[in-house]
Formats: C-alpha cells, sequence, structure tokens
C-alpha cells in the first residue's frame, strides 16, 4: 500500500510531463540550430578529429554519436530536423514510444557531439527521456490513446522517473557544504555576483543581505529536507502539493536572478509527474478503468532495478569527487555513459566562487594593434555592463564558460582557431598572434569587510604558444 500511495503516477501527469518534455526538446533545438555549423560542423570550434582526443566528459561516450558519422553542416542538420521530427511526435503522442527512443538517441549523441554545451538540464533531460521509454506516456493525451486508461500506474520505472529528480536536488544539496551555505548564509549573494548568468533584478536582489541570508538557507534546506516528505506514506497527497509548491516557487525565483536556459522550466515540467490525482479530479474528469495497474512484471523490471541501483551507488562514490570522476571499472562506467544516466549534480558545490569574471578573446595583427576577435572592434580590458549579454546564447556561454571551468585544451584551441579563422576570412589585415584571457575580479565580502584579493588574469590558450 505504502509502495502504490508513494510511486504510482497519475497517466495525467504523464502525459503533461510528455508534452512539456516534447515542446522543451523542440526547443532546444531551436536554440542550437542559427550555430550549427559553428558548435557542430568541422568547420567550427571542435572538429571531429579533436573531439576524438577530447575525453569523455559530463557522461558522453562519442562513439554513440550518429553525428560524429560527418562533418559537413548539412548533416548536422539532417539529423537536427529528424530529432525535431521526433520531439513532435513525442508531444503529439504519435508512434509515442518509438519517438521518445529515437529523441533519446539523438539527444545524447548530439550531447556527444560537443559535450562543452551542456549544463545540468542536459543530463537532467536525457535522464528522464531514458526513464520516460519505460513507461505508458501515451496512455492518455494522445493521438497513440486507443483504450479507456487507468487512473495512475506503478511499476519499478515509475518509482525510478521520480527517484532521479528527487536525487538531483538531494545530492546537490548534500554537495553544499561550504560555510557559505552552512553558516553564513551568503552562496546566493557570490552567485548572483559570478556574473555569466544573472539578470539585473539578480544584481539587485544580490544587494540585499538580510534577505540574501534567508533565501540562501531555505534554498539548501528546501534541496535537502523537502524531497523526503514525498516518501511519506501518510498524507502523500498533501505533501506532494506542499512541495511542488516550493519547488516552482524556488525555479520561478531562480529564472527572475539567473539565465540558466531551460533548467528550471524543465524542473517545473518534471515536478508535473508528482501531481496527485486529486489535482486532476477538479480540473479534468473522465472515468477510468481502474485506480492503479500495476505494470507487468517482466525482464525491464531488472533492467531499471539494476540501473536504479546503479544512479544511487554513481551518485555516493563521486560525493567530494572531481566532476564525473570516473567511478567504476570500465566495464561499468560504459553503462553509465551508453544509457546517458551518468550524472554528477555538483550546483554551486561546495561552495560558490567567490569572483566574477569575464572572457577577452584578443587578437595581434600585422600592424601591432590589437582587436576583439571575438565581438570587433579594439581589444577592450573593461568589464561589459553586463556580461551576461556577451552571450548570443546558452549553448554561446557554456562554450566560453568551460573555457575555464574544464582544461581541455583540444576545446581551448579549437575556440581560438575558430576566431582566428573567421577574422582573417571577413578581414583584410591578418591575425598574427591570438589568446584567450579570463579577467577575474573579487566580488566584495559579504560580511562588508574589505575586499582582499586583487583583480587577476589568467591567459587560458595562446597562438602562438
Amino acid at each position: 500500500m505504502a509502495f502504490r500511495d508513494i510511486f504510482a503516477i497519475d497517466v495525467r501527469s504523464l502525459a503533461s510531463v510528455r508534452i512539456g518534455f516534447g515542446l522543451i526538446l523542440l526547443y532546444d533545438l531551436g536554440v542550437r540550430l542559427p550555430d550549427l555549423e559553428t558548435h557542430y560542423s568541422d568547420l567550427g570550434m571542435l572538429t571531429r578529429e579533436a573531439r576524438r582526443e577530447m575525453a569523455n566528459i559530463f557522461g558522453t561516450v562519442w562513439q554513440m554519436s550518429p553525428y560524429m558519422l560527418s562533418g559537413a553542416a548539412w548533416f548536422q542538420g539532417l539529423l537536427m530536423a529528424v530529432s525535431a521530427l521526433a520531439a513532435l511526435a513525442v508531444t503529439l503522442g504519435f508512434y509515442t514510444r518509438s519517438a521518445l527512443a529515437v529523441s533519446w538517441f539523438l539527444f545524447i549523441g548530439l550531447q556527444a557531439r560537443h559535450p562543452m554545451v551542456l549544463q545540468n538540464c542536459d543530463v537532467l533531460l536525457r535522464c528522464g527521456l531514458f526513464w520516460m521509454m519505460f513507461l505508458p506516456i501515451s496512455a492518455i493525451w494522445s493521438l497513440d490513446a486507443r483504450n479507456p486508461p487507468p487512473k495512475r500506474v506503478l511499476s519499478f520505472a515509475s518509482a525510478a522517473f521520480l527517484l532521479q529528480l528527487m536525487i538531483m536536488y538531494y545530492y546537490t544539496s548534500v554537495l553544499k557544504v561550504d560555510p557559505q551555505w552552512t553558516r553564513e548564509g551568503s552562496a546566493i549573494y557570490y552567485a548572483l555576483h559570478l556574473d555569466h548568468f544573472t539578470r539585473p533584478f539578480g544584481y539587485w536582489l544580490a544587494e540585499q543581505k538580510p534577505l540574501i541570508r534567508v533565501m540562501t538557507f531555505m534554498t539548501w534546506i528546501t534541496e535537502y529536507v523537502l524531497p523526503f516528505l514525498l516518501l511519506s506514506p501518510a498524507w502523500n497527497g498533501v505533501f506532494r502539493i506542499l512541495v511542488i509548491s516550493a519547488m516552482w516557487g524556488l525555479h520561478i525565483g531562480i529564472m527572475l536572478c539567473m539565465d540558466v536556459g531551460y533548467f528550471s522550466l524543465l524542473c517545473m515540467v518534471y515536478w508535473l509527474a508528482f501531481l496527485p490525482s486529486g489535482v486532476w479530479g477538479r480540473v479534468h474528469r473522465r472515468p477510468f478503468v481502474e485506480d492503479v495497474r500495476t505494470l507487468p512484471q517482466t525482464w525491464q523490471k531488472w533492467v531499471v532495478v539494476g540501473l536504479l541501483f546503479f544512479i544511487f551507488a554513481t551518485n555516493q562514490k563521486r560525493l567530494w569527487q572531481p566532476s564525473y570522476m570516473q567511478v567504476f571499472p570500465d566495464w561499468l562506467d560504459a553503462v553509465g555513459r551508453v544509457t546517458g544516466l551518468d550524472q554528477h549534480w555538483n550546483m554551486f558545490s561546495p561552495g560558490v566562487d567567490p569572483y566574477g569574471s569575464w572572457i577577452i578573446v584578443e587578437g595581434t595583427l600585422a600592424d601591432g594593434s590589437r582587436v576583439d576577435l571575438w565581438h570587433g572592434g579594439p581589444a577592450d580590458e573593461a568589464k561589459p555592463a553586463s556580461v551576461n549579454d556577451m552571450y548570443p546564447s546558452v549553448p554561446w556561454r557554456r562554450i566560453m564558460v568551460t573555457l575555464f571551468e574544464q582544461r581541455e585544451e583540444q576545446h581551448r584551441r579549437g575556440v581560438l582557431d575558430y576566431f582566428t579563422r573567421k577574422w582573417s576570412a571577413e578581414h583584410e589585415q591578418q591575425v598574427i598572434a591570438a589568446r584567450i584571457r579570463q579577467i577575474r575580479t573579487p566580488t566584495p565580502p559579504f560580511d562588508g569587510s574589505p575586499a582582499q584579493a586583487l583583480a587577476e588574469e589568467k591567459i587560458l590558450v595562446k597562438w602562438p604558444e
């Protein structure tokens, strides 16, 4: 009885998540499409040869990517078109199971082609898509729906689908051990001064320090404690509504303050899976053939159970380890990379870097003048009025931010080579030297004391060496 109450999912909740995931897939493809040649072809920042030499980071495996079959932009566009059709079919519920499998495979293939574009929302979405393949997501509100459905479905797959979201929140909270989170209440203050993500409202909010302190502690407690309320067999429906409301409030706040791509929207859609039947009964009344249907216990049960233990073990063994560090033998590590379930939820943990920063892509011409190879015009070391506005899109931001977050020489040299080639192709004067610099400025201490650190510069890559 307790297992049923905790892990059964209303078919209307499942359908809502299916539609939401499909629309997010379409949105994501729309964001990536304008930079298809720059980010995914051999004429861009990361050639296939360079990708093969790069480590399989962020849980990706380039050997599985169909995008590695050709470096031509038209081929990448063709695969994206197939992805869009599959995502549309998932949204409409048309040949849903097959469309979902295609969407999942092409989505992890796109991630494997250029892992430096990835962020945590991409990891969560690929995990969610995988678990959904074991669930009857087209039982209602789909073109595939034929027979009257049960109100709720129950299986180990429904448990895994719900637990995946809870695991993300729990492990990101466990990793937040810095005094910024646990004692000072300053973590959100420093996060809003990272510059690369921050919106104007975020800068204003960062100066409301008493409020920031409360918000920091509440965020940490919300991530750590609230998911456990969902495991209560008593008052489970009430707790679900409480937790969903709190999490939606958290993510709306994040969206107002920071540009984190579709992460908050994805989480809000995913939380719809927890909506109890009582909520749907107020807005969608229809007869169901039964209250709860336990899905057949076939070989899939053992696959799901095994993989569920695998992701628990992965997250547990990666506590306090470097991001996406291999923690299993090669044969077992491959399980997470092939399924796309490899994960590490180190978001703003253990603490937040007390520095803001920005990137300068600088070239030297034959006459000795220095130019901005990225935005054009003379090279300018002054901090931009809005660092977030420097980036044309979220994928662009991830590419530039990972230049200093990840020490991947193939990535750094590929980005510098791209900007150098692009400038030389568009201007008469050729570039004779180039470099990418990160300028870091210390964030004023949260307690109001004078800043002890000084601004610093890092040369991330240069040519010639």
